[in-house]
Formats: structure tokens, sequence, C-alpha cells
């Protein structure tokens, strides 16, 4: 955990991250470290659905009220997305 913080701040302090693009910001940034840290259980299963929606939450909210439900919510859409693709 406290590698993936670490990870996460170093990034914050690349120069290409340091813009005027609000998905940015230091208050973004740090919610999108809020949600790694919410959805850290699933990452073991489901690593590419948590950093796609970490991405769309990040986006649309500004707090990670939900966020479980919003997760849990979105791999059902994501799985009945791939079943009606096959």
């Amino acid at each position: 955990m406290k590698r993936f913080t670490l990870i996460l701040q170093t990034m914050m302090k690349f120069s290409w991250m340091k813009s005027d693009d609000p998905r940015y910001s230091e208050e973004k940034q740090l919610l999108r470290q809020a949600c790694f840290r919410s959805l850290i259980h699933h990452l073991e299963d489901h690593t590419r659905a948590v950093f796609e929606f970490a991405t769309i939450w990040c986006d649309k909210h500004d707090t990670i009220d939900g966020i479980e439900q919003g997760f849990q919510d979105y791999l059902r859409s994501y799985a009945e997305n791939a079943y009606a693709n096959s």
C-alpha cells in the first residue's frame, strides 16, 4: 500500500501532469488516489476495470461516496456488454 501511494505521489510531481487540464489538478489526483485505495481489493481480479473506472469516476464525481456500488454496477454493465457482443 505504501509503495502504491509513493508511485501516485511521484506521478503527481511529473511536469507533464502539471497543466491547465482540470483532470490533472491536485484535487483530482488526490481523488484518483482515494479511488484506488477504496478499490484496492479488486485490483488482483479486475486490474483494467479498476483503472478505467477510476478515470470515469474522477471525471464525474468529486468524492468517493458510493464508489463501491458504482464499481459493482460498472462491472455488471461491462459483463453484460461483453456477453451481448459475443
